[in-house]
């Protein structure tokens, strides 16, 4: 068993299990918070519920859901979703699996997973210092164990001045690396992934909180970037959903999104079902919002005006026949331009961070300072929706406590 002596910097959802996996090896562990409690951000995953992980990742999963997939399925090792399934029920929290693959507490609530982490933390007796800033980390010398009173290789400081010494310092700091870059690590550039998306124009406006599910697609430079199905939240600035936080890793300025509005139509069946409707819209064109009754149980009743907006209709000058072919294009191909990436008050997941080869793929350590691990959002690693971002987050706090507890 380790006697080492570990500071934990950050208390968010990889530092809370470093601090937990640090002191079952028997380090005497500090944990620093900037904020005045433990596991903010958990509480906001999972819309509240906290999506733990996901059962996609275990033994033959291509890891490609992340944007370092080599790195991250070297480290993982064998710490795929049954893992990090079994650490949470060795600290009395139960989980179960949804129909998509995603786990969530038996409670659906963030909150009891804090709850969770920070009283394994106390039953530990991991030191715990909330409100409690770290300004650096520093090469400790023969003058600073002399004046602590302890032996150790770095050197911790608050901003209230105070200083304690370590053995190991696990630096957790989500998307905050002051840090990190003190420490001279090298720092990719800082952006932000899993989010809304803005588009130019008002084609969403008259949407707003319309949810249709569809094919979305993502082109950029004239390629195909990202394609998935799933629920789209149309607001007036743009869309959301989880199928377009997934579309946003991949997005830039200018791209353009394609919207299959009805993807369970193939074109042909599309037309068949438009050349209908042009029948009984002629019966009913004299009639006050026959457009809208013609496309009504086709699409939500609140996008149709949109969608005849988007071909050229004026709804209050039909024309005698459905346009056919516009509204298929249309249908199929709902074209929005990217006016605005996520942002810091908007997105999930930061990308950017310490880079990864700037680590040991193996214990996370840093290679330029040994005894300097990291791990969570620190690291440029992020993943899709679904639990993939927390299991790196939990995956990576295991390792780096793991790797300081035994060199």
């Amino acid at each position: 068993m380790s006697e080492k002596q570990v500071a934990v910097i950050g208390a968010g959802a990889s530092g809370l299990v470093a601090a937990i996996e640090c002191a079952r090896n028997g380090a005497e562990t500090t944990l620093y918070e900037a904020g005045h409690r433990l596991g903010t951000k958990i509480l906001k995953t999972g819309n509240g519920r906290c999506n733990l992980s996901n059962s996609a990742i275990e033994p033959g999963w291509d890891f490609k859901g992340y944007n370092n997939p080599e790195f991250v399925q070297g480290a993982l090792g064998e710490l795929y979703c049954a893992a990090i399934r079994r650490f949470f029920e060795s600290i009395g929290l139960l989980t179960f699996e949804d129909s998509e693959g995603r786990i969530y507490p038996v409670t659906n609530s963030a909150a009891s997973v804090v709850e969770a982490l920070a009283w394994e933390c106390r039953r530990l007796r991991v030191y715990i210092k909330t409100d409690c800033k770290v300004h650096g980390v520093r090469a400790a010398n023969d003058d600073d164990r002399e004046r602590l009173g302890a032996q150790g290789d770095w050197v911790v400081t608050v901003d209230d001045g105070s200083e304690a010494i370590f053995d190991k310092v696990i630096v957790a700091t989500g998307n905050s690396f002051k840090v990190p870059s003190r420490l001279g690590l090298p720092i990719d550039s800082k952006s932000f992934v899993l989010g809304p998306l803005a588009t130019s124009g008002n084609a969403t406006e008259a949407m707003d909180g319309v949810r249709i599910r569809a094919r979305v697609t993502l082109r950029s430079g004239g390629e195909v970037a990202f394609s998935d199905t799933g629920e789209v939240l149309f607001r007036k600035y743009g869309v959301s959903g989880i199928v377009i936080f997934d579309c946003s890793r991949y997005a830039n300025y200018g791209d353009e999104i394609s919207l299959d509005l009805v993807p369970f139509l193939s074109e042909e069946e599309l037309a068949t079902d438009l050349e209908a409707r042009n029948e009984r819209y002629r019966m009913l064109r004299q009639t006050s919002k026959a457009l809208l009754a013609a496309l009504s149980g086709l699409i939500h009743g609140q996008a149709i005006p949109s969608i005849l907006d988007y071909c050229g209709v004026d709804v209050d000058d039909p024309p005698k026949e459905l346009p056919v072919d516009d509204l298929a294009f249309a249908l199929k191909n709902f074209e929005l331009t990217i006016a605005d990436l996520p942002g810091a008050d908007n997105a999930q997941v930061t990308r950017g961070g310490v880079s990864t080869e700037a680590v040991d793929g193996k214990t996370l350590e840093s290679l330029g300072r040994l005894g300097i691990y990291v791990c969570g959002e620190t690291l440029d690693i992020d993943g899709a929706c679904g639990g993939f971002n927390l299991h790196w987050a939990w995956a990576s706090g295991l390792i780096a406590a793991r790797a300081a507890c035994s060199s």
